[in-house]
């Protein structure tokens, strides 16, 4: 479920031109020089160029613009602090992140969190995936539209559970 949810969040993903929230900023920034911690943030041209295209039928162009996207994975949960994770999670309800999804798969807990603007775009999307494995924290920021994320198809396992999970007749 976890590499659904990961490919999902890199196919539509956004944040606003003003970063993301101060406490992922800080998260990432106390874990991001670990022993094997894989971290990496992308923006700009390479962003833009992703999005630049036709759904899979070439009927209609995406709108969903990508301004960055922020990767850290954490081999070794025990090095995570749990005040830490736990901190993270209230400082985004506390700034009005919506937490769209909380799923336990087994010993995996993953959380989405969106928020949104008035307009009702998504700006930034966070998902946070615990597991005995790692943690793993994905932000991607700019402007998401859930028309894009309901015309989704994707093919392989990814696609399979994802329908079975989440319908397309069901999503917004």
């Amino acid at each position: 479920m976890k590499n659904l949810l990961i490919a999902l969040c890199c196919m539509f993903a956004t944040t606003a031109a003003s970063g993301q929230h101060q406490a992922i900023t800080q998260f990432v920034g106390k874990y991001s020089d670990g022993k094997d911690v894989q971290h990496f943030s992308i923006g700009g041209n390479l962003l833009n160029f992703m999005t630049e295209r036709t759904d899979e039928q070439g009927t209609r162009k995406l709108r969903t613009q990508l301004r960055q996207l922020t990767l850290i994975s954490i081999p070794d949960p025990a090095a995570v602090a749990a005040d830490d994770l736990h901190a993270l999670r209230q400082s985004l309800y506390a700034n009005d992140y919506e937490e769209l999804i909380k799923v336990r798969d087994g010993k995996e807990l993953v959380h989405i969190f969106l928020l949104e603007n008035k307009q009702k775009v998504i700006e930034q999307l966070v998902l946070l995936v615990e597991s005995e494995e790692s943690v793993t924290l994905i932000t991607l920021s700019g402007e998401l539209y859930f028309d894009d994320i309901r015309h989704l198809h994707i093919d392989g396992p990814a696609g399979d559970s994802l329908q079975e999970h989440w319908p397309a007749e069901k999503r917004p």
